[in-house]
């Protein structure tokens, strides 16, 4: 875990729980519940946030608001959750009845689209956008700390991604709600500061399989 002072400090996080989160259901992009409680942890107290990213969903923008002021939150669309489409709001037994065809190109270890929404790769494909819109060292280097809110599904592709692991395995990573996930940047790249317990939480269903 490397402390660097003149380093570019970027830090992932998903938003805090909502109203819905508890109900197990496909919660994307549609439905657009708020957060459960407004409670700050200690680790984000620590930190000056100098630029903050933010879906634009509720339970982000919320979320957010409890670290940044309002006029320092720089919404962006790259970092939705999944459009999980037809699929938003079932439960994932209704899925299985609805949508076999999918859980059969799963289990092969195929990456299809949510009926009417997208794919693990269409979510990919936005995060590299918004790294490279937004991230790029020429434009961050007046700033120190960036703080981004998003989504499990975004964070999973960040993480597996970064990881370089099978894109079918990437619904076994574990991203926990208001977990800060730090990452230097050096030149254009992005370089992995994540601590040893929080990297083997992230991972803990790789270990017990």
């Amino acid at each position: 875990h490397i402390k660097n002072n003149e380093s570019k400090n970027i830090y992932f996080t998903r938003h805090k729980k909502s109203l819905l989160n508890n109900k197990k259901i496909f919660l994307g992009q549609k439905l657009n519940p708020k957060i459960i409680n407004k409670k700050i942890l200690p680790e984000f107290k620590k930190i000056k946030f100098d630029k903050c990213f933010s879906s634009p969903s509720t339970r982000c923008k919320e979320t957010a608001l409890l670290i940044c002021k309002k006029n320092k939150i720089l919404i962006d669309n790259h970092l939705k959750e999944i459009n999980y489409g037809k699929a938003e709001g079932l439960e994932f037994k209704e899925f299985i009845k609805k949508y076999p065809d999918i859980i059969n190109k799963w289990t092969d270890g195929k990456d299809p689209k949510f009926p009417n929404g997208e794919s693990t790769l269409d979510v990919l494909i936005r995060l590299r956008k918004f790294i490279r819109k937004e991230l790029n060292y020429n434009k961050v280097k007046s700033k120190k700390n960036i703080i981004i809110f998003t989504h499990n599904v975004m964070l999973r592709c960040l993480v597996g991604n970064f990881f370089r692991l099978k894109k079918k395995e990437w619904f076994k990573i574990n991203i926990e709600y208001f977990n800060l996930l730090e990452f230097r940047l050096e030149k254009n790249r992005l370089i992995s500061n994540i601590d040893r317990k929080k990297f083997l939480k992230i991972f803990d269903k790789f270990y017990s399989n």
